[in-house]
């Protein structure tokens, strides 16, 4: 059995809160891999793990590459992005 987006968004989100940000992006690849599309969470769970890994410009980075893909971010993104800008003093 495969694992579904929800598998992996849990599994991304997990590596990311543990600062594992490679594991995290070793997922996201297989779940391209699988055909799956990221969806608002997915993209969630790296901006809100980077910002609490100091790694703000990759949450950033996270953030675009969500709006190229036509996902519209919701307050969670937002917040976790304010909360990092101000932490990292960007």
């Amino acid at each position: 059995m495969q694992p579904n987006l929800v598998t992996f968004t849990c599994l991304i989100n997990g590596c990311c809160k543990n600062g594992e940000i490679g594991s995290a992006l070793k997922l996201y690849d297989e779940m391209l891999q699988q055909k799956l599309r990221p969806n608002v969470f997915t993209f969630n769970a790296f901006v809100d793990g980077l910002c609490k890994n100091g790694m703000v410009e990759r949450a950033d980075e996270r953030f675009e590459r969500m709006q190229e893909v036509g996902l519209e971010a919701n307050s969670v993104v937002y917040t976790s992005l304010i909360d990092g800008y101000f932490k990292g003093g960007v």
